[in-house]
């Protein structure tokens, strides 16, 4: 026979790891710090345009930096920004930082070779 005592021990115990339980559970997104995904574009990728719209997902952020300069997410944690890109090897360096101060940072390597529009022009004979 169960009595009044044992039944609630039982229960406060297990009233106790539930709370516990449920603790720990909703510390683990802040114990993993700032997350950060690049949607577009990959590493590494060649373009041939010099305008580039950077786009992305945060989770778990109190600021994001691009290239030092700060950004904003929307209510889910998406952003995007307009990039203008130089000819040749340019680096983009995403940098979300959380509540805590730390960081995660993202860093993209993009190579811009525009396609030449004119064909160059061919030598004539005989002329210099």
């Amino acid at each position: 026979m169960i009595t009044s005592r044992p039944l609630k021990r039982s229960l406060l115990a297990l009233s106790c790891l539930l709370v516990l339980g449920y603790g720990g559970y909703q510390l683990r997104d802040i114990m993993a710090g700032p997350q950060l995904q690049i949607t577009y574009p990959e590493n590494g990728v060649r373009l041939e345009r010099d305008h580039l719209v950077l786009a992305g997902t945060s989770k778990d952020i109190a600021s994001l930096h691009i290239n030092g300069r700060q950004i904003f997410t929307d209510q889910d944690g998406n952003f995007t920004q307009d990039l203008l890109l130089l000819n040749g090897y340019n680096v983009i360096e995403v940098r979300a930082t959380d509540r805590l101060n730390r960081a995660t940072t993202k860093r993209l390597e993009l190579t811009l070779a525009p396609r030449a529009h004119a064909k160059p022009l061919a030598r004539v004979p005989g002329r210099i």
